[in-house]
């Protein structure tokens, strides 16, 4: 029999097309990581923006997740916006995972145009998906035993 592994995925959709690229890698290479051992369930949230990501993270903790990796993607505009978002996101995302001693990633893209979006999400700089299940390898391998 298998060891379950709930993983929480939070998705900020706001920019749905990249999302759902950002989803399907990193799922791929999650199962790759793990589906040979464990048994993996996916509790998946779907969130406006990257502002609402540290509360659903919560929530997914609060259902008994082992870990959670919220991805979205903020891209830098005109006003100063992208700066409230990123840092509101960024530092409660952190504090979630301090609070419940969890893995909580912070797998938001926070790019300055389409570009760079574009080379993350799955160009010469990504794919940003399976570095995320990459990320929550590696942090998952100092608490499963």
């Amino acid at each position: 029999m298998q060891t379950k592994l709930k993983i929480g995925l939070v998705k900020a959709v706001f920019y749905e097309e990249e999302i759902k690229i950002l989803t399907r890698d990193f799922k791929k290479r999650i199962k790759e990581l793990y589906s040979k051992n464990f048994d993996l369930e996916f509790v998946e949230m779907e969130v406006p923006g990257a502002f609402e990501i540290p509360l659903a993270s919560k929530w997914c903790l609060e259902k008994k997740c082992d870990a959670v990796v919220g991805l979205g993607l903020v891209i830098r505009g005109e006003t100063a916006h992208f700066d409230w978002v990123c840092k509101a996101a960024q530092e409660g995302t952190l504090q979630v995972g301090l609070e419940f001693s969890k893995p909580v990633l912070f797998g938001v893209l926070t790019t300055e145009n389409r570009i760079q979006t574009d080379e993350r999400i799955s160009g010469k700089k990504g794919p940003h998906g399976a570095k995320m299940a990459e990320a929550l390898h590696c942090m998952l391998s100092n608490v499963l035993v």
